[in-house]
């Protein structure tokens, strides 16, 4: 183990290890096939629910080791306190800002 509530590395180094190791790897090439979830009321969420809830619960365990936090804290209150965007937040604004970059590119670009 690297890092524990009691032991191992700083609490703040292990959420910049996270945020320098972990996010990238996660969401490589994530704009190119990730469809964003998006929730009615009256239906079921749509989009690639599947890769959200398995990447959420990777980002669930390194915030309870960021926060040094017990295993029944929401996970909400866990990624308030490390300074993490919610999953979900986090890949549906990678995925819009790739559309944005994409639909701004000029005319005469070949991409």
């Amino acid at each position: 183990r690297i890092s524990s509530p009691t032991f191992g590395l700083p609490h703040s180094y292990t959420r910049q290890l996270f945020q320098t190791v972990v996010v990238p790897r996660m969401e490589y090439a994530l704009q190119l096939w990730y469809r964003p979830v998006t929730e009615c009321e009256s239906a079921r969420r749509s989009g690639t629910v599947w890769v959200t809830k398995a990447l959420g619960k990777v980002q669930r365990q390194a915030c309870k080791l960021i926060m040094g936090s017990l295993r029944t804290t929401a996970t909400d209150m866990q990624n308030y306190h490390a300074n993490i965007a919610p999953i979900h937040l986090r890949l549906n604004r990678l995925v819009y800002n790739a559309a944005a970059r994409l639909a701004a590119l000029p005319a005469s670009n070949p991409v």
